[in-house]
């Protein structure tokens, strides 16, 4: 009996300690989602100004947008665990 007690203490200290773990990790996720979010709506503001400026910028402009690409790309593998 003694050792079913003690197994039960040990699973339900995993589960306590797996629950925060899961809690964590999708406040995590909502975080990555949001910044995702937020850089698609750079992006979007970002490619629709690139039409107005100069060539010069666009340069400046391409360095920005593959940032944010790259940032988005993360926040994707973030979000899909790998």
């Amino acid at each position: 009996m003694r050792e079913a007690v003690h197994r039960f203490s040990e699973l339900k200290s995993k589960c306590e300690a797996l629950a925060k773990e899961n809690e964590t990790l999708r406040k995590n996720e909502a975080e990555m989602r949001t910044r995702l979010q937020e850089t698609e709506e750079k992006l979007k503001l970002v490619e629709l100004t690139s039409t107005i400026i100069d060539k010069e910028d666009k340069t400046e402009l391409k360095r920005q947008i593959n940032e944010w690409v790259r940032e988005i790309d993360n926040s994707i593998r973030l979000l899909s665990g790998k």
